[in-house]
């Protein structure tokens, strides 16, 4: 069995299918990491680049804690629960998915893609300090916190704030 998997100093595509629970390493350039199966736990690290990590065909609570790090898990009982580090996008599957930015977690010059086809895509701020929401056009924005870190979103059918003080502005083509 392979114990570790590690790209190259180009961008790389991983396309990854069941049972994987290893470590997996981008390493240099623009990859991506793209989540086909079940029975996962693996660990993916970006590396340098700007990584995109797409999400499962379930129902997914993503967790940002620190940044560019974080889970997507499905809550089946610890399978399909994917740990990520270095990476800077996430895009969530064809169910509804939940991406909650928590403590310190940010996507540095991040995206957030829903996925397109769910309802019920929502992003999540419990971060301390307030944010700003900057609302483009249905279901796209940018999300920008005191904390840090500026992250644009589309097909996201949810958005909500903190504990505290935040500020939502629609443009006028909203």
């Amino acid at each position: 069995n392979i114990q570790i998997l590690m790209g190259g100093n180009k961008a790389d595509i991983f396309n990854l299918h069941s049972n994987i629970t290893r470590e997996i390493y981008g390493e240099a350039g623009d990859d991506q990491f793209i989540l086909l199966g079940a029975d996962m736990g693996a660990t993916i690290e970006g590396g340098d680049g700007s990584d995109t990590l797409t999400g499962f065909d379930e129902a997914t609570t993503w967790n940002i804690t620190q940044e560019n790090f974080g889970s997507a898990d499905t809550g089946n009982n610890g399978i399909n629960n994917v740990v990520f580090k270095e990476v800077e996008n996430l895009t969530g599957g064809r169910q509804d998915d939940i991406f909650t930015f928590k403590d310190v977690g940010q996507l540095t010059n991040g995206v957030i893609n829903g996925g397109g086809e769910s309802a019920a895509d929502s992003i999540i701020d419990e971060r301390v300090g307030g944010a700003d929401w900057d609302l483009t056009a249905p279901g796209a924005g940018t999300l920008s916190h005191q904390q840090g870190g500026d992250t644009s979103f589309s097909d996201i059918e949810v958005v909500q704030g903190g504990s505290e003080a935040d500020t939502f502005t629609f443009d006028a083509d909203f």
